[in-house]
């Protein structure tokens, strides 16, 4: 009887232990591609999983990966602007911050519109992706805003193609 009290209590022990092992394998990560961690100039990575459907977990990707190159744009952009404007003055004073603010804004939506999906790729649980914005639209989209003296305009985009020349020399090194 005592034996099959312990055979019960090991038994019983071994089973509250699987869900803990299946809940570890679970969570572990799927290795990311190369690009995924370190992105080329101008390209940013997304991931997510492939648990709500191969389709919609792509799409969330993509989403996700815009969403960084947004950013990046923004931060980029306003970069060069401020570099460009601080010998730009207006009355003795720099009018930097609306300048920036506003071309920042408005070159992030313009430049992800044509933005692309260069790759895609499943690895284990997770799929990601990489988009990459295309720097000569990105020029265009400069050469388009019409409240930007032409010296100030032509500053920045000599800013903007200095920091994403390296973009096409990278993809070409990933095989891209």
């Amino acid at each position: 009887m005592k034996a099959l009290q312990w055979t019960l209590i090991a038994f019983s022990a071994l089973c509250a232990l699987a869900p803990a092992k299946t809940e570890a394998r679970k969570a572990k990560p799927s290795k990311a591609p190369p690009w995924y961690m370190a992105a080329p100039p101008g390209c940013a990575g997304g991931s997510a999983s492939l648990a709500s459907g191969r389709e919609l977990a792509k799409q969330q990707a993509i989403a996700a990966a815009q969403a960084t190159l947004s950013a990046q744009i923004t931060v980029d952009v306003s970069s060069v602007i401020e570099t460009a404007l601080t010998s730009q003055t207006t009355n003795g004073k720099t009018d930097s911050s609306a300048t920036t603010s506003s071309v920042s804004s408005s070159i992030s939506k313009t430049s992800l519109m044509g933005a692309r999906v260069r790759t895609a790729e499943e690895t284990g649980r997770e799929v990601f992706v990489l988009v990459c914005i295309d720097p000569e639209g990105l020029t265009k989209a400069l050469e388009e805003v019409a409240y930007l003296e032409d010296a100030l305009r032509g500053s920045i985009i000599t800013g903007v193609q200095d920091t994403y020349k390296g973009q096409s020399s990278a993809l070409a090194t990933l095989g891209l």
